[in-house]
């Protein structure tokens, strides 16, 4: 049994990232992503997972919190608004993502991040996400 396991190109990468990001607001099934690169479900979320350092899914959420934060920035927009523009199911499924990953609510992470923009970055989330169960 051979330890190298097998990562998707970096332009299988690009067009699954562009993609997972066009739909944001829609329901995104992994199924689908298998087929954009051309593989089975099961062999498609081992090499995603092995490519991204983390389940399919779990990159789904982490792009579209980052999207959601990014638009609470824009205080015209109201929580529900924002949750339905990033797939979530409502603004409370939003706030208990937000709170999960950063510790905090959407509101104080925006103003914090207005205050500083390093207080909490995508590395972090990235990291919460990879080791803990969605």
């Amino acid at each position: 049994m051979s330890l190298y396991r097998a990562k998707l190109g970096d332009e299988v990468l690009t067009q699954l990232k562009d993609y997972v990001a066009a739909h944001l607001d829609e329901p995104i099934q992994v199924v689908t992503l298998a087929g954009l690169a051309g593989y089975s479900l099961f062999h498609f979320s081992r090499m995603f997972t092995q490519s991204v350092g983390m389940p399919p899914h779990r990159y789904i959420v982490l792009l579209r919190l980052e999207r959601a934060i990014e638009l609470a920035g824009d205080e015209k927009l109201r929580l529900a608004e924002i949750a339905a523009r990033t797939g979530f199911a409502d603004q409370s499924h939003l706030s208990r993502w937000v709170r999960r990953v950063y510790g905090m609510p959407l509101t104080q992470l925006v103003a914090g991040r207005r205050n500083s923009r390093n207080l909490h970055d995508s590395a972090a989330a990235a990291s919460y996400i990879a080791s803990n169960n969605a």
